[in-house]
């Protein structure tokens, strides 16, 4: 929950879920859609479906070292080694962004991208303290968050400025290098909103496709200049997915097929992503 935001905006959607789902058993058993319905906020669905997963591998045997872990679906190189050494005490380091920021700003380290990771990975690595693995990357990680932070480090306070190459060198707001942003890409949806005897024609979403396993009003992918004439334009809902601006333009349409038809209770208690609950603020 945690990617892509923080722990302030987490804390009401992870105690709603640990409510809902108080124990791997219980969260193993659930199905997709109640899965997206209590994620439903924090976009990245990948994640609830990755966490969905690696539950049912972890229910069937709960995995004890980083290897073990590494091999749940969903689980990467950090996540396995922070689970391995915080909660069973194995001496193995790890790396993640707030850790790279504070290696990169250490040895003035002016790679970027997988090569800064791996030269990230490798300090780490020399540098773990074994007899308290988890005590070691925890300090690391919230030396990062708290201190060696991303905008307005506060160096004057750091305990370990005076080993700090970018400090010694004024190159700490240069520290970690970063990669230029592609330009967006402008995507622009029709999103079709049919209604028929006070009933909504809806369609989950296939798997390829963005908010795949989420529930939405079908959309089709169109130049802005373009509707036929029975459509009725209702509203704009713009977003962002990942490299993309996104633009959906909502119309009332008098007939669609390939939809299940859903009253208006019924929508509402669907699992839709943020930009199609916008757009069931618009029609609803």
């Amino acid at each position: 929950m945690l990617q892509q935001t923080t722990v302030a905006a987490v804390i009401p959607y992870y105690e709603k879920w640990m409510q809902r789902f108080p124990d791997v058993g219980s969260l193993a058993a659930a199905g997709d859609d109640e899965i997206h319905q209590n994620w439903q906020g924090l976009g990245y669905y990948r994640r609830a479906r990755m966490l969905h997963a690696g539950a049912k591998t972890a229910a069937q045997s709960m995995p004890k070292n980083r290897d073990e872990w590494r091999a749940v679906p969903g689980v990467g190189d950090y996540t396995a080694a922070a689970i391995a050494s915080i909660a069973f005490g194995e001496p193995v380091a790890l790396v993640d962004g707030n850790v790279e920021r504070v290696f990169s700003r250490l040895a003035d380290c002016a790679l970027s991208g997988a090569a800064l990771r791996k030269s990230a990975w490798n300090w780490a690595e020399r540098n773990l303290v074994p007899e308290a693995p988890g005590d070691w990357n925890q300090a690391l990680m919230e030396l990062g968050a708290t201190v060696c932070r991303k905008l307005n480090p506060a160096c004057a306070t750091c305990p370990v400025a005076r080993h700090c190459l970018a400090y010694s060198n004024a190159t700490v707001t240069q520290r970690p290098v970063v990669k230029p942003k592609p330009a967006p890409v402008e995507v622009t949806f029709a999103v079709l909103v049919a209604k028929r005897k006070g009933l909504f024609g809806v369609r989950k979403v296939p798997e390829g496709e963005w908010w795949h396993g989420l529930w939405e009003f079908p959309r089709v992918q169109k130049p802005t200049d373009f509707a036929p004439e029975d459509w009725l334009h209702a509203g704009t809902v713009k977003t962002v997915v990942t490299k993309h601006r996104v633009t959906l333009e909502v119309f009332r349409v008098p007939e669609i097929s390939g939809v299940e038809w859903k009253s208006a209770e019924e929508v509402e208690a669907l699992a839709l992503s943020a930009p199609m609950r916008r757009v069931w603020r618009l029609v609803g």
